[in-house]
């Protein structure tokens, strides 16, 4: 019989990174740990190492932004338990990461500081066998093997997603369409024809071009890829892309429908043009939780549509221009990440 293969990162690494992106807010990028430097038999008398202290092997670890994971774990006896370790290897460092133990480390001059610290990030090492069973159980859910914990849908996360859509979908656009009907306005009023769009289209499309080289420029960040695409499973087939872009586009419609349709029209009577700067307030603070980047450039693009939208009588450009950009985004990553779909329909 041949001896088991052994179990390398390469393998394991995109498994490791859904599930990061999946439990982590801003998933750490996943790289390779370089081996430690070797130490000879002079050097660790003169430093006064003794030989059990020597790292002979890779070991896990982050410098507050990155986490590396061993290139390999040695003999694969099971290649779901192996996953597992190197899932199990990546949280723990993900957590450190999360709580900035690598800028909180104390200098290593302080030996006792140092070794006190060591020991208490040690802690959490007590607890990868129960990890690696409660990892194996977040395992059989993703694959939809679900045995006796319970029965989420294979599709659960666009579920989520979907619930998200449709709140955005519901205060958005359908509490302010029910406001003006009950005052008596009406709601084509509000920038929801499509003739100033049509007859401008060119422009538009103009404008989204350029943001099209730059998004393909910054998908080449880390920051960049542990956002995007917000469907985790996008990769997965192509059922789950294009259902996770349609819903996409349905809560682009909604936000332009209410920073630039309800809210620009109903202060366009007092304020005029003046209207735009107010709606950038709440505007910009809706992308907080997305990369510097997009929170800079909301304000630009929330001024830049403002006026369109006010100048044509039109929602849609935003809407498309939105949703070009937001495609191509999670495009941009998925090609970068090397998770473009293979396949129609879920295996």
């Amino acid at each position: 019989m041949p001896p088991p293969a052994e179990a390398r990162l390469a393998d394991h690494r995109r498994r490791v990174e859904l599930l990061l992106a999946a439990v982590f807010v801003e998933a750490p990028p996943v790289g390779a740990a370089e081996p430690p430097v070797h130490v000879g038999w002079l050097g660790r008398k003169v430093r006064r190492i003794p030989s059990h202290l020597v790292l002979r092997e890779a070991v896990p670890s982050n410098d507050g932004v990155t986490i590396r994971l061993p290139p390999s774990l040695g003999r694969a006896e099971d290649s779901a338990r192996e996953l597992a370790w190197y899932q199990v290897l990546a949280v723990e460092q993900a957590r450190r990461v999360e709580r900035g133990s690598a800028r909180a480390a104390p200098p290593k001059t302080d030996r006792l500081a140092t070794d006190l610290y060591a020991l208490a990030e040690a802690i959490e090492r007590r607890v990868r066998e129960a990890s690696i069973e409660e990892l194996d159980l977040w395992g059989e859910r993703l694959r939809g093997d679900y045995g006796r914990y319970g029965d989420l849908h294979p599709y659960f996360a666009l579920f989520g997603l979907a619930h998200w859509v449709g709140a955005c979908v519901v205060g958005y656009a359908l509490v302010p369409m029910l406001y003006l009907k009950l005052t008596g306005r009406r709601i084509r009023d509000f920038y929801v024809g499509a003739g100033g769009f049509v007859r401008h289209i060119w422009l538009y499309l103009a404008l989204v071009t350029p943001i099209l080289l730059v998004v393909w420029g910054v998908s080449y960040l880390p920051d960049f890829q542990r956002i995007y695409p917000f469907y985790v499973f996008a990769g997965r087939s192509f059922f789950d892309l294009i259902a996770w872009e349609l819903l996409y586009g349905l809560q682009f419609f909604a936000l332009e429908f209410f920073f630039r349709g309800f809210f620009l029209q109903g202060l366009r009577p007092v304020l005029g043009y003046g209207a735009i700067f107010v709606m950038l307030v709440p505007y910009c603070m809706i992308h907080f939780l997305k990369t510097a980047a997009e929170s800079v450039g909301s304000l630009i693009a929330g001024t830049v549509l403002g006026v369109l939208a006010m100048k044509y009588r039109s929602i849609w450009g935003g809407v498309m221009a939105h949703w070009i950009v937001a495609i191509a985004m999670d495009v941009a990553s998925m090609i970068q990440k090397d998770m473009w779909p293979h396949r129609f329909w879920m295996p």
